[in-house]
């Protein structure tokens, strides 16, 4: 996972020694970023069951807040950003260098479009055989008190292909009911 810090580092050296050559990028990225967290407000309504969701907030609202917060930072700094990078003056500036101003709404709409697809792809995936397996393993243990929703798979293959090792499947489902939600670590072979 790539440190959110370093990011930031990086594309203010990047405006500072690049001036306006590199502004159009940092912006655009920016405005990227802003797209697809804009969707994310919803995503957890679509992707995770939404009574799963509901649920979470209704049983524990302080850890479901605080997960939240660093979601809500990383959003409130790249809106600093795009905002600072789309001040009339610097843009202005761009004008006067001969460089071109574009629009803010491609770079949103691609950044939609970007999280619109891997959350289709997280779906798929999370409700593809592996996922329903997953479910049914943990419906076994807990019985039918939850409903069960598979939050994560991994695959762990051998090393070389020619090695007899199987695949290992790894995963978590979530497992709730009106009382409790549960995270439940599953494992299999393939």
């Amino acid at each position: 996972m790539i440190n959110f810090r370093i990011i930031g580092i990086l594309a203010g050296l990047l405006i500072l020694f690049g001036g306006l050559k590199v502004h159009a990028v940092v912006r655009w990225l920016a405005l990227l970023v802003i797209g697809g967290m804009l969707l994310g407000l919803v995503l957890p309504f679509v992707v995770v069951p939404a009574s799963l969701t509901l649920t979470q907030i209704r049983l524990y609202p302080i850890p479901f807040a605080l997960s939240c917060i660093p979601w809500l930072l990383w959003m409130a700094m790249m809106g600093i950003a795009a905002g600072a990078l789309s001040h009339p003056l610097l843009l202005a500036a761009r004008a006067r260098a001969g460089r071109p101003v574009h629009s803010a709404r491609i770079p949103l709409v691609i950044g939609i479009v970007l999280a619109a697809g891997a959350a289709v792809v997280q779906v798929r995936v999370l409700d593809g055989e592996a996922g329903r397996k997953a479910s049914r393993l943990v419906a076994e243990r807990l019985g039918p008190g939850y409903r069960y929703y598979t939050q994560t798979l991994q695959y762990t293959k051998p090393i070389t292909a020619a090695s007899a090792k199987p695949t290992v499947v790894s995963a978590t489902v979530q497992a709730w009911n009106e009382r409790e939600v549960l995270n439940v670590p599953v494992r299999w072979e393939e």
